[in-house]
């Protein structure tokens, strides 16, 4: 289920506006600059939050969230000096939150599929199927989000 946020809805952010509720010790914020290692070490993040809390199953879906939608960021975000990518993951007793944020400019939240011919325009299609909701705002910078229900 995918859901676009408009600016300044209370919808996006949910972690970083303290929103989302999960206890303390259940969230990460992870902040690397805009480079290719950084999708290698927020999946590092990841599975120090998750691991032993749920399946190795689960674990792989949400690593492979993260995975996708870090890797967009860092090829999408503006480049240069002082670029950053930041995640963002809480989890509840229920629920796992991701949030990827940059400076980008964003993007429509209209999935479309690729020509065969395309050699990506993909992992979208993905965090649509593995996630439970996930959606895209603009508030502030750029911030990509998911739920994974456990």
């Amino acid at each position: 289920m995918v859901a676009s946020t408009p600016a300044g809805d209370a919808f996006a952010y949910h972690l970083a506006q303290s929103s989302w509720q999960p206890p303390a010790e259940t969230e990460v914020c992870f902040v690397s600059v805009a480079e290719r290692s950084a999708p290698a070490r927020g999946r590092v993040a990841t599975r120090a939050l998750l691991d032993g809390w749920l399946t190795p199953a689960q674990v792989g879906d949400a690593l492979l969230l993260v995975s996708e939608l870090m890797t967009n960021a860092v090829r999408h975000a503006p480049h240069g000096a002082g670029a950053t990518v930041t995640l963002r993951l809480g989890r509840t007793g229920h629920c796992v939150r991701g949030e990827m944020s940059d400076d980008g400019p964003g993007f429509d939240v209209a999935l479309e599929r690729p020509r065969s011919t395309d050699s990506g325009g993909r992992g979208l299609l993905l965090v649509d199927a593995l996630a439970s909701r996930w959606g895209a705002s603009m508030a502030s910078g750029h911030c990509v989000w998911f739920e994974l229900d456990v």
